[in-house]
């Protein structure tokens, strides 16, 4: 799986979807974690707004695509808005769905 705003990844299940289909990657914000750097990790974007709420931070982040993502820390965390980031997640944790509709096709 890979697009503009996403580094190749290989998601460990089987699809029930024809080769060519467009799917949607699915990711709980919970389960992206940000790199030291905005060139490593598999998803890259834009920091839009950071909410510190004490022991999580929520960002809402705009990919490379134009795409809008929240990401939720289990911590504090300081993000500039306009930073550059870069984010990293554990594929078996993605989910696939088929087209505009979260059909899902792989869990």
């Amino acid at each position: 799986v890979s697009n503009g705003a996403l580094d190749p990844v290989r998601i460990p299940t089987p699809l029930t979807a024809a080769a060519g289909t467009k799917l949607v990657l699915g990711i709980r914000p919970q389960y992206l974690m940000p790199t030291g750097r905005p060139e490593d990790g598999q998803l890259h974007g834009t920091v839009l707004l950071t909410e510190r709420l004490g022991t999580e931070t929520v960002m809402s982040l705009t990919l490379k695509d134009g795409v809008r993502v929240i990401a939720t820390l289990g911590e504090d965390a300081i993000f500039e808005r306009g930073a550059e980031v870069g984010f990293t997640f554990d594929s078996a944790r993605a989910h696939l769905f088929e087209g505009e509709v979260p059909d899902r096709v792989a869990h």
